[in-house]
């Protein structure tokens, strides 16, 4: 039984993900049971620039936003008409990532969140520790302070993004595609294995998430 019948779906635009394609909307809509849930689909356009930051596909920061997004919308366009097809009301609930950032709300947690994160010392060791996992395998080197800060915002956004959505508005599962390599940093499984405290410190109350995956591997 999930935590909770409140989904939240993020949704990376990674090249080969299966939320590119009709089938693999599909199944994320009869896998989930989207028409008798409440959720949030949320595109990572946002997570997306910041990617091409880290690894040099980028011309201008103006740029690189500005493509990320015309990228997420040909995702987005696919996922509102798969379930709009089905029957299912998308009103509201499917959402580009960058346009929550732009919410006030949003914005004031995020801040305390990252603020709760840099003064524990056991948290932000862990956070370094992935970014230089990350930044040693994909950046490209051409300007490393850039570099370095789209990872650790990568991350950090990652973070806030899903104590936002499970602890704030109260989508307690959070569905992701597939379970991380053992090579992929996972600061999330992180906090609240190890660093509870700091999300029940900024929420006000005990928090309840839950991971599921919808492919095995």
């Amino acid at each position: 039984m999930m935590a909770s019948d409140k989904l939240y779906i993020p949704v990376c635009l990674y090249p080969h993900t299966s939320y590119r394609t009709k089938a693999g909307v599909e199944h994320l809509m009869t896998a989930m049971t989207l028409g008798e849930r409440d959720f949030l689909i949320v595109i990572a356009d946002h997570l997306l620039a910041l990617d091409r930051i880290v690894t040099g596909r980028v011309v201008t920061e103006k740029n690189v936003y500005r493509t990320a997004r015309r990228d997420a919308e040909q995702v987005y366009r696919l996922i509102r008409r798969t379930l709009q097809r089905a029957d299912i009301d998308v009103e509201d609930r499917l959402q580009y990532w960058a346009h929550i950032g732009e919410d006030p709300a949003y914005g004031e947690f995020s801040s305390m969140l990252r603020d709760a994160v840099s003064r524990d010392s056991g948290m932000t060791a862990e956070i370094d520790r992935f970014v230089d996992a990350r930044i040693k395998r994909y950046a490209m080197g051409s300007n490393d302070t850039a570099e370095r800060a789209a990872q650790l915002d990568y991350l950090m956004s990652e973070v806030c993004m899903s104590v936002y959505c499970s602890g704030i508005l109260g989508y307690e599962t959070e569905v992701w595609e597939r379970p991380p390599k053992p090579e992929v940093p996972d600061p999330l499984k992180v906090l609240y294995a190890s660093h509870r405290s700091i999300v029940e410190g900024v929420i006000g109350k005990s928090c309840r998430r839950e991971l599921v995956f919808l492919h095995a591997s």
